[in-house]
């Protein structure tokens, strides 16, 4: 007999062809997660190039708002220019490497270094040094520094000096004049008659030039011989040789040499004004002015390119500043032996970076409703997914395959399907970045998120698929019935508790966590949905026994499954995504309204006044204006020094002179108003004047007795630094009948506050205002202040994150509705057909069907609702936002003894209702979409 052939076991298909089996028999699941990972990829490559395009757009806007004035690195010298030779190879230029003549034959003469405009042999021979030792100065600056310095410019200014006629008797308009020597006019301005000024020769009149608005101004024709008396010094005789424009008003010389395109018109005591101007004079007559002229100073400036500035390199360049400005350098051409350069631009750029921090916060906690809602989709995706591979699975298990090899098949094909959506969706993104801002960016969190959401969803199918030994029964939920299952649940529910109220208290504490305002809301809103869902078969178990005293019986068995395992997932997402959608509608509404706040603070009415020519017949003829109501004058904003306790120390105090009365008149019910106690107005019995002071100056002088002038100050109030009535931080306001006791008081006012009775629009009396006032008087309010913020590109940030946040959180909450209703279909097809066998009917099926979907996505809605209700005024004001800071409380405080940080309280938290209405009723629509979809009967009975 042979011997039995033993029987060979079964062989187990590979696993590589047995998933592309798969996925072909079954592919929905998988095209699903690859949608997943398509969409989630290409937000995060997408996302960030926008959120840095606009954080750049936002930081240019900054600092083209601050202006060239604040934000270039300026420094001054007083000891004039060096017109001495050239070094040798000085900086950049490529003129004296041997001593040659420069380019143009000029021994001695530094040539044009790189990129300087072309200039005369003589202009190049006095200033040539200086502007090369400034473009040297510039390349030895680290990036994004050097990038950031444009070209340099530089300047020579004389004090100004009273206008004479040179023929004694003849009248003038009452006028000073500087003169300044620009190395650069001949391509900086344009002559508009006449000529341009020629050099200054000895005993002769000095040629200048004068901007049409300053010639205008002064009655100046061309061609006409004034005086300028110096001090100490023969009379410099000047001739008007042409009047000029500016060839571009915007370049940065016009910032540094002050009232050349404009003159200043400036209050006397008496009441008038006389106006101030500079004047252009021939680069190369240094030598002639130095002899003859007055005290000089000598300017140099670096403009800063903001075009060129980008967001991610504003902290850097921040630094880089701040150091570039604490270290006095020697510039070859000045005649001062260290020149420190300073301005605003660290200061600027250190705002900046903190009102996009809090834009980034917004726009991550709006978008965080929308990312639970898709957790909890994406979970739904993969047990369905584990559902449908689990029959092939088993089959796989029949013929030998191990428990690891199955599970590896399984989360092969999830991790490879967000993968490849992945990546469809990077590339595209990436082009579409690459088209819309130029650029690519891709943050390493971005990177990081992308390879942590494939292991995880790998490893989540990998482990959700359960060996047929173990399968659960025919019937029973898929997941999370087991002891083990209900106990991990709990541990999370308590680990996402602590961690919620952990980071509830640091908020509470101020701890300085990064983090902690954008997951505070996060954790909270998904604390409330976890909480929710435990809560759901607490409410169903009310509606059963109510049920079972009720006729029929489909009232009792809809709310008997309507605990599945499924319910929770559903009322997770639906209540995470609308509270968070809710809580980001207020916190921009809240932010809008502090805006509008701030404005109307720092305007301090509902129009603000301010330049010269405000004379008391001004006033009036402003107050009489249609659609003015009320107003209130500033009078008198000049510095003095108080004497501080027993004249042992002094502090320099501005001095602020208004009629409280009618101040507190204007100011009547707006945000920021400067507080008026009782009794301002009066003199006291010893001679003592009551006066408000600043928080600055407050806790200057702390509790010492104050003194001006032999008047002894008593502080009756307190209020923010920032007011409407002065510039100054350190400030004290004394009412207009008091102070006369002190210091006298002309008829002209420097800011005048006008209240308007809505009679007329308010465009309408801004332009009649101005034609009465002219244009050197400023017209400010807060809607149009209000308007230039908005306009921000900030905001436009904000409002993008709230719509893909509404949109994106009633997407993922209908989807949850729709897939758990998909995870229950089979059990839900086995109990309609035994309850068809019944006799059930097809509108029983789906009331049935609606029972067992409803309630989680109503209990969703109603835990996110009451969540998105609470959240803002529990978390707003612990969030610490600097723009809501100080918004809303600005009353001051009444009182001498007082906290000198007044109006520091943070603003009122506001929830836009209309807003909030829409938003939630686009939820209950997408809910009850979803919900009546589910119900929707195929193939059942009649």
């Amino acid at each position: 007999m042979r011997a039995a052939t033993p029987k060979r076991a079964p062989r187990v298909p590979g696993t590589a062809r047995f998933a592309r089996r798969a996925v072909a028999a079954a592919p929905a699941m998988t095209i699903a997660l690859a949608s997943i990972g398509f969409m989630l990829l290409a937000a995060l490559v997408l996302g960030p190039a926008l959120l840095t395009q606009s954080a750049t757009a936002a930081l240019r806007s900054d600092l083209h708002a601050a202006g060239a004035a604040r934000t270039d690195a300026v420094t001054e010298g007083i000891q004039g220019v060096d017109a001495g030779p050239a070094p040798q190879g000085t900086g950049d230029s490529p003129a004296d490497t041997d001593g040659a003549a420069g380019p143009a034959g000029t021994a001695g003469a530094p040539g044009p270094a790189d990129g300087a405009p072309a200039r005369s042999d003589e202009v190049q021979a006095v200033w040539g040094r200086l502007d090369s030792s400034l473009r040297a100065l510039r390349a030895e600056q680290p990036e994004p520094l050097a990038g950031a310095l444009g070209d340099p410019g530089e300047a020579l200014v004389f004090d100004a000096l009273a206008v004479a006629p040179l023929v004694a008797g003849t009248p003038l308009r009452d006028s000073e004049l500087s003169l300044a020597l620009d190395p650069d006019l001949a391509s900086d301005v344009t002559l508009v008659s006449g000529e341009l000024p020629g050099p200054a020769l000895a005993r002769e009149p000095v040629p200048i030039a004068l901007s049409t608005a300053v010639a205008t101004e002064m009655d100046w024709p061309v061609g006409e011989q004034r005086m300028l008396p110096a001090l100490g010094g023969s009379p410099i005789i000047v001739q008007l040789s042409g009047i000029v424009e500016a060839a571009d008003a915007d370049a940065p010389v016009w910032s540094h040499i002050a009232e050349t395109l404009r003159p200043a018109l400036v209050a006397r005591s008496d009441g008038g004004t006389y106006a101030r101007g500079t004047a252009l004079v021939d680069p190369a007559s240094l030598e002639r002015l130095s002899l003859v002229g007055p005290g000089s100073r000598t300017l140099a400036w670096f403009p800063v390119a903001v075009d060129r500035l980008d967001a991610p390199d504003a902290e850097l360049l921040a630094q880089q500043t701040r150091a570039f400005f604490g270290t006095p350098r020697e510039l070859a051409g000045g005649n001062d032996p260290r020149y420190s350069f300073g301005g605003e631009l660290p200061a600027l750029l250190d705002d900046s970076v903190a009102a996009q921090r809090e834009t980034d916060s917004f726009v991550w906690t709006a978008l965080s409703g929308p990312a639970l809602g898709g957790a909890v989709v994406l979970g739904l995706l993969l047990t369905l997914l584990v559902r449908t591979r689990q029959g092939a699975l088993r089959l796989l298990e029949a013929r030998g395959a191990s428990t690891p090899r199955r599970r590896l098949v399984l989360g092969a094909e999830a991790a490879l399907a967000v993968a490849a959506g992945g990546a469809l969706g990077a590339v595209l993104a990436l082009g579409a970045s690459w088209s819309i801002t130029g650029g690519v960016l891709i943050a390493p969190w971005a990177a990081v998120t992308a390879v942590a959401l494939v292991v995880a969803v790998g490893c989540g199918a990998a482990l959700g698929h359960r060996p047929a030994l173990t399968r659960p029964r025919p019937g029973a939920p898929a997941s999370g019935g087991s002891p083990a299952a209900a106990t991990t649940r709990l541990v999370g529910e308590a680990v996402l508790v602590l961690l919620t109220a952990a980071t509830v208290l640091a908020l509470v504490q101020c701890v300085p966590v990064p983090a902690v305002p954008v997951l505070a809301p996060v954790l909270v809103a998904l604390t409330v949905g976890v909480l929710a869902a435990r809560a759901l078969p607490a409410l169903l178990g009310v509606v059963r026994r109510r049920a079972r005293r009720s006729a029929g019986a489909i009232r009792m068995l809809g709310s008997s499954l309507s605990t599945g395992a499924y319910s929770a997932p559903v009322v997770i997402g639906v209540a995470s995504a609308l509270a968070l959608t809710l809580f980001s509608g207020a916190l921009l509404t809240t932010s809008r309204e502090a805006v509008v706040d701030g404005a109307v603070a720092e305007v301090g009415a509902d129009l603000a006044l301010r330049g010269p020519g405000l004379t008391a017949d001004v006033v009036d003829q402003v107050a009489a204006t249609p659609g003015v109501d009320a107003l209130a004058a500033v009078v008198v904003d000049l510095p003095v020094t108080v004497t501080v306790g027993a004249g042992a120390s002094r502090q320099k105090l501005r001095l602020v002179v208004t009629d409280t009365a009618a101040l507190q008149r204007v100011q009547s019910g707006e945000p920021g108003s400067t507080p008026v106690p009782e009794g301002l107005a009066t003199v006291g019995s010893d001679g003592s004047l009551p006066v408000v002071v600043s928080a600055s100056a407050a806790e200057a002088v702390g509790d010492a007795e104050l003194s001006l002038r032999g008047h002894t100050l008593e502080i009756v109030g307190t209020a923010p630094d920032r007011s409407a009535l002065t510039s100054a931080g350190t400030w004290m306001l004394v009412d207009s009948a008091a102070a006369s006791a002190v210091i006298g008081i002309s008829g002209t006012a420097d800011v005048v506050l006008a209240d308007l009775d809505g009679s007329r629009p308010e465009a309408e009396v801004r332009a009649e205002l101005r034609t009465l006032l002219g244009d050197d008087v400023t017209i400010r309010s807060p809607t149009a202040q209000a308007e230039q913020a908005f306009a921000s590109p900030r905001i436009g940030a904000e409002q993008t994150a709230l719509v893909s946040a509404v949109v994106g959180g009633i997407a993922a909450a209908a989807g949850a509705v729709l897939l758990a209703a998909l995870a229950a279909a089979g059990a839900r097809r086995r109990r309609e057909t035994v309850i068809a066998a019944l006799g059930a009917r097809r509108r029983q099926l789906s009331a049935l069907a609606v029972w067992a979907a409803a309630p989680a996505a109503a209990v969703g809605t109603a835990a996110g609702l009451v969540a998105g209700l609470a959240l803002p005024p529990l978390l707003i004001p612990l969030l610490g936002l600097p723009s809501l800071d100080g918004a809303d409380g600005a009353d001051g405080n009444v009182g001498a003894g007082g906290d000198a940080a007044a109006g520091s309280a943070a603003a009122a938290v506001h929830l836009d209702s209309v807003l909030a209405v829409v938003t939630v009723a686009a939820f209950l629509l997408a809910a009850a979409a979803a919900v009546l979809v589910t119900a929707a009967q195929k193939g059942t009975p009649r």
